[in-house]
């Protein structure tokens, strides 16, 4: 049995609340074992024998449609890939969340974003070529980074002419405090623990 994490999108906002309890009974009536929860914004841990994230991402999207009544965007990682992403340094040092930066300005902070699968590469170098004194975007593959100085709400780096040109697909983000927090606590693969 290999270990996932399904990252789903805009769970608990707006009008589409769900406890974290029914989130794992869903999982759980799907088939999934050692199903988990972490923290309620639709971080969900579980063992499967499927190995095709592709079919666990619709899958998971169906029985979540059928047991909520709404779509949500799921994005499914194997545990070893959130691991690696936990430990991973995409702008090499150059954002650190505990600390400012060499200017002694405010800290920097790193969200990654999941995409079903890699953009296109023209669609990556238009991502990554729109910046900010405060923003800075990276590609990996089904990952995209940002380095983000400055709390999200004040980003205005979404509304630009430039960034809505992009035309990116649909995706999910998460702080990367919360993927290591995650790791921390659910990290074990293949049923032994870390």
């Amino acid at each position: 049995m290999a270990r996932c994490v399904a990252f789903l999108r805009a769970i608990n906002t707006g009008r589409r609340r769900v406890a974290m309890e029914r989130l794992r009974e869903l999982f759980e009536e799907a088939g999934f074992a050692e199903v988990a929860t972490f923290i309620a914004s639709g971080n969900v841990i579980f063992s499967t024998a499927a190995r095709d994230t592709a079919k666990l991402e619709t899958r998971i999207e169906k029985v979540l449609r059928e047991g909520l009544g709404y779509e949500v965007e799921t994005y499914v990682r194997t545990l070893e890939e959130v691991q690696a992403i936990a430990a991973g340094d995409p702008f090499g040092g150059d954002a650190r969340e505990d600390g400012g930066d060499d200017d002694g300005g405010e800290a920097w902070s790193l969200y990654v974003g999941f995409f079903k699968e890699p953009p296109a590469a023209a669609t990556a170098r238009a991502f990554e070529a729109v910046t900010t004194a405060n923003d800075r975007f990276l590609v990996v593959g089904r990952e995209w980074y940002w380095r983000r100085r400055g709390g999200v709400a004040d980003a205005d780096v979404w509304t630009t002419p430039a960034m809505r040109a992009v035309k990116l697909p649909v995706t999910t983000m998460r702080n990367t405090t919360s993927v290591r927090k995650l790791v921390a606590r659910h990290g074990r693969a293949e049923g032994r623990a870390m």
